[in-house]
């Protein structure tokens, strides 16, 4: 083939390339930028080069094709999700992408899958068509020097990010899919394969802590009920889809405003249990060595208890059936005794059985699921066929200035407050069978949301607060809650805990009591990269990776 027409056809490749990731990136809202069309060219040369050689060559082209193709639609999902891309410390090792986008493929509209499939047919017939079936020189020179220009971009990018690059949002859209995966691919070769964060590690630290406790008597049990995906905001509306909450929120205040130190849900196990934050905000795995002590050890080898973990799904989803036990919890009740995503109500209801009949005391722990993903119309429907619910849908006003940065439709998020409206019922269910078997006048009982609800972005001091806050109860033996701190975290729970069943306590913890008159009235955390600390003057969000900082000038106290 003659020089013109194979500089003819890679032209041709390269507009074709970049033409179905403009419009994919279009179609997924996010701007395609000059960054994003440079590595996309670089990325598709790369390929087209490593294409030219013999069959095998061809073959591996268009395979590495393929599993690129998947990797965007797999990104693609996970922005309208997280506002963010994946990161390969997330995935490295497990099956985060394939098992997202098998949860989350609607989140693609089909015709994307369709032009894609299309666009890697018309790729590898112009790889057959133009291939030389034969290895030359020119090919290796031009795959060296692709390679050499991308890695020189991605280095000089990351030791010279934008001013504006502190927020993550910001830094993934600029650089684009393709852009941001390599970027992530340098960083995790690079080095230690961790992205270290100032100010967040796992560590032991006794300390003494001092205050008011209330006094709940000897031994009483300790039930906790975490909630999935559910913020503060929606609990604050006017037209509340979780008006009883709301209510036991008012008559029981502990904490003004409260905050994950993570976004993922098996880093809120490790916060609230542990009271520790994971070192780099991706999900906490077996890998990690331990050095902490977490809640339940303490509780059952120094006092006595039982520990207990209700979850209605596998106890292998991320890696439950080995860091609970680390974490002191050995007896895991998930699938299957409980069918996957059974309601909350039966292991709430079991969970309380237990406590009412045992001469022990016993540390519970239920891991919802009602209000898990996916939130449409259709799951509801499937819900309530297969599960028995039998909450209508919601139907009232939904008015949140959050909304205007959401990529969730109203419908959607219309949809999202009907599981809401079914965590309230659990809740209240939690409240009333307790009373009914008894149980209230000698059980702590905490609720508390995991983390944030996706879909929308955080930008300055009230919808940061907005986005970031959760709803977090404390219910005492007879009501005896005293004190009221401004801000407090996950972290916070297990010392708490702790305080109440052991007034002379050493903790072991990162986290303060609420009721120790040493608590520093604040909270940090990473999330998606981005960590952020909240005390009452001030926001700071800083980017992992870039050490960008933001700084908000809180206007008032929470």
């Amino acid at each position: 083939m003659n020089i013109k027409k194979q500089i003819g056809n890679v032209f041709f490749m390269c507009c074709l390339v970049n033409g179905f990731m403009g419009w994919y990136m279009g179609v997924k809202g996010i701007p395609y930028t000059l960054n994003a069309t440079i590595y996309v060219t670089g990325v598709a040369l790369l390929l087209y080069s490593i294409g030219l050689g013999r069959k095998r060559e061809k073959i591996l082209s268009f395979i590495m094709s393929a599993l690129l193709l998947f990797w965007v639609f797999a990104n693609g999902a996970y922005f309208d999700v997280f506002y963010s891309f994946i990161p390969w410390n997330r995935v490295v090792g497990s099956d985060v992408p394939a098992s997202f986008l098998i949860d989350f493929y609607t989140l693609n509209p089909w015709y994307t899958y369709t032009l894609g499939i299309v666009i890697l047919s018309l790729w590898g017939y112009m790889l057959k068509k133009n291939s030389t079936n034969k290895r030359t020189k020119i090919q290796y020179i031009s795959i060296a020097i692709i390679m050499l220009c991308l890695s020189t971009l991605i280095i000089f990018q990351k030791t010279h990010p934008k001013k504006s690059w502190w927020d993550k949002t910001v830094q993934a859209t600029d650089l684009g899919i393709i852009g941001s995966q390599l970027g992530e691919a340098y960083t995790f070769f690079k080095e230690d394969n961790v992205s270290k964060v100032q100010g967040i590690t796992i560590t032991r630290e006794y300390k003494k802590e001092e205050g008011s406790i209330p006094d709940v008597g000897d031994s009483p049990h300790v039930l906790i009920y975490q909630m999935e995906s559910v913020p503060s905001w929606p609990i604050d509306l006017v037209d509340s889809p979780m008006p009883f909450l709301r209510e036991l929120q008012e008559t029981s205040p502990v904490v003004d405003t409260f905050f994950a130190n993570s976004c993922s849900t098996i880093n809120a196990e490790l916060s609230i249990l542990c009271s520790q934050i994971a070192p780099n905000g991706d999900p906490i795995t077996t890998k990690e060595e331990k050095g902490y002590t977490c809640l339940p050890e303490i509780l059952k080898g120094q006092h006595g208890y039982k520990t207990v973990m209700y979850h209605a799904n596998n106890s292998a989803f991320w890696n439950r059936e080995e860091l609970f036990p680390r974490w002191g919890i050995d007896d895991l009740r998930t699938t299957p005794l409980y069918e996957k995503r059974d309601k909350d109500k039966l292991l709430i209801r079991d969970a309380l059985k237990e406590l009412q009949e045992a001469d022990t005391p016993i540390l519970s722990y239920i891991i919802g699921v009602d209000s898990h993903s996916p939130h449409d119309r259709k799951y509801i429907e499937v819900l309530k066929k297969e599960k028995g619910f039998t909450e209508d849908f919601w139907d009232g006003e939904i008015n949140n200035p959050l909304i205007e940065t959401s990529k969730v439709e109203k419908e959607d998020i219309g949809d999202w407050f009907w599981f809401l409206k079914v965590v309230d019922n659990n809740i209240k269910f939690l409240i009333e069978e307790a009373k009914e078997k008894e149980v209230l006048d000698n059980t702590i009982i905490i609720i508390v949301g995991d983390h944030r609800y996706y879909g929308a972005t955080g930008g300055e001091e009230s919808a940061f607060l907005q986005y970031n806050q959760i709803p977090f109860v404390v219910l005492l033996p007879k009501n005896r809650n005293s004190g009221m701190k401004n801000i407090a975290s996950h972290i916070d729970i297990a010392p708490t805990i702790l305080s109440l069943i052991n007034k002379n306590y050493q903790s072991p913890f990162k986290g303060t009591s609420i009721y120790s008159t040493n608590h520093p009235e604040s909270a940090k955390g990473i999330c998606l990269g981005e960590y952020y600390e909240v005390n009452k003057g001030h926001i700071i969000k800083r980017n992992s990776e870039t050490n960008q900082e933001h700084i908000i000038e809180r206007n008032t106290a929470p």
